[in-house]
């Protein structure tokens, strides 16, 4: 192999590197923040990660769409649920690195609780599309 055919290999391979860590990075910022939104194989729904950790849903407040998911994961040590106000929703009891989905609907918007902890709260407000 020439010189400038090696040179460009690895400056093919600088650029391919560099690419995948970024993307890696971008991706833990994405789901260190709580707010990732992934594409739904269905469309154009998206889908929120709610992590409850330090007895907090975080974020506290989501804006979503009608047929987009929220999914919750509970990095705490003791159990938790994120129930609607109105118990027309819930997760049931989610232990320490369980989640559930839940596909929102229009009854979702409004405040949440967990059942355990009544002062932990959350927000749905549905965004129109």
């Amino acid at each position: 192999m020439s010189g400038l055919m090696k040179n460009n290999a690895i400056k093919r391979r600088a650029v391919l590197v560099a690419r995948i860590i970024m993307v890696g990075a971008t991706g833990v910022l994405v789901a260190s923040t709580g707010l990732s939104r992934f594409a739904n194989a269905a469309g154009n729904h998206r889908e929120y990660l709610v992590e409850i950790r330090n007895l907090r849903f975080v974020p506290e407040e989501l804006e979503v769409a009608v047929g987009d998911t929220i999914r919750w994961i509970n990095q705490d040590i003791s159990p938790h649920t994120a129930t609607a106000l109105d118990g027309e929703w819930d997760t049931q009891e989610l232990i320490q690195g369980q989640s559930h989905s839940l596909v929102v609907t229009q009854e979702m918007a409004g405040e949440y609780y967990c059942l355990f902890h009544p002062h932990m709260r959350g927000k749905i407000r549905l965004r129109q599309e």
